[in-house]
């Protein structure tokens, strides 16, 4: 099935009210703010004195609403699917404070250690996936998402940008990061370099280079790995590995499967 909106997606997989009242008969031709869509119920994007009213209905945007760019189409109704990925999922919390993945066979709500094994093996396409830094404010994601078709390359939509993912690019490359953050044998407190020397934020000292191809690599592996990393420094997608690959223990490394192995549709 084709989708023009990731929110169309999404909105399958959640069963709640917008936050606000649901008009069931628009006027004909009426479209979405967001999507251009045609639709004949919806609700109101601001809140609106409607004839015969004596207050004003209450529209989806709040007054703190910056992101006006996205309303991309003149109309002052927004469908049921993009409210309910605007509304509140349990109590005071909405999609917004999630991070996420969901296809047409579901939706799945995503918790730190998951985000490095989806991007190695997402689901079925189509599919919109969604993950913020650990950073404040949450922001909306799912009506700036992009819907995958291809699960070889694809986007991932975060509060500091999209980012473009290629399976095939990314699989060695989080490899080598993790062999960085590993803990090291004899002080198992400590992983071979911190995140934000893996980063380049901060040099790491001879003796952690030194110590690193003694005890787990080599010269010629490290320096490998260090020319790699430089070519993705600065970059979002690297800042994003970084950020959300875990320390692997010593004793675990070797068990460690990123799902290459698996079968790519």
């Amino acid at each position: 099935m084709k989708y023009t909106h990731p929110c169309n997606i999404i909105a399958r997989h959640l069963f709640i009210q917008p936050k606000c009242p649901i008009i069931e008969t628009l006027p004909e031709d009426t479209v979405c703010a967001f999507t251009g869509q045609k639709i004949t119920k919806g609700v109101l994007a601001f809140d609106t004195k409607i004839k015969g009213e004596r207050r004003k209905t209450k529209g989806l945007i709040g007054s703190n609403f910056t992101e006006h760019q996205y309303l991309r189409y003149p109309s002052d109704y927004i469908s049921l699917e993009v409210a309910k990925c605007m509304s509140i999922i349990e109590g005071n919390k909405g999609l917004r404070n999630y991070r996420f993945v969901a296809n047409d066979k579901g939706m799945k709500l995503l918790d730190r250690e998951a985000v490095i094994p989806t991007l190695l093996n997402p689901p079925q396409a189509p599919f919109v996936l969604c993950v913020s830094f650990a950073v404040l404010p949450k922001k909306h994601l799912s009506y700036k998402a992009t819907v995958n078709y291809s699960r070889e390359s694809y986007f991932v939509e975060t509060n500091k940008g999209k980012i473009e993912v290629n399976r095939a690019l990314i699989a060695p490359l989080i490899t080598d990061i993790q062999e960085w953050y590993t803990e090291v044998p004899d002080n198992p407190k400590q992983t071979y370099f911190t995140k934000e020397e893996i980063l380049g934020n901060r040099e790491p000292s001879w003796n952690k280079v030194n110590r690193y191809k003694k005890q787990h690599g080599s010269h010629a592996t490290y320096i490998r790995q260090n020319k790699s990393f430089n070519q993705y420094r600065g970059t979002l997608l690297f800042e994003f590995l970084v950020n959300f690959i875990q320390r692997k223990k010593v004793n675990e490394y070797e068990q460690q499967d990123f799902g290459n192995s698996e079968s790519r549709n």
